[in-house]
């Protein structure tokens, strides 16, 4: 939540209506720092899509160990596979930063 929380901070825009020189009132560009703030949210937002694929892998184990001929397409099965080399099946409850963490270093690492 306070990823998310974050992002939306980010979101909000950015003013600045000041004089610059000479008591001449100008409007200076944005463009710098709001970069710098989308780079910053989709940094974050890939920190959420991690937690949201880690939880969707644990939804596709659990679901096939109830019923085995349950099938994904060949694209999510082939993300599946990779993912799971990275990320394992949580078998009991553990602390899940260390997770979380290559988690997102998958997603960034599939970028294109």
């Amino acid at each position: 939540m306070s990823l998310a929380i974050e992002n939306q901070e980010l979101a909000a825009p950015i003013l600045d209506n000041f004089a610059m020189a000479g008591n001449i009132e100008d409007v200076p560009t944005n463009a710098p720092r709001t970069v710098q703030r989308v780079r910053t949210q989709i940094d974050t937002l890939s920190y959420i899509l991690g937690i949201e694929m880690m939880h969707a892998a644990q939804a596709i184990d659990l679901r096939w160990q109830k019923n085995p001929k349950w099938k994904l397409s060949i694209v999510t099965k082939k993300n599946f596979e990779q993912y799971r080399q990275v990320v394992a099946f949580m078998k009991s409850d553990r602390v899940l930063t260390y997770n979380i963490k290559k988690s997102y270093s998958f997603l960034k690492s599939n970028q294109k």
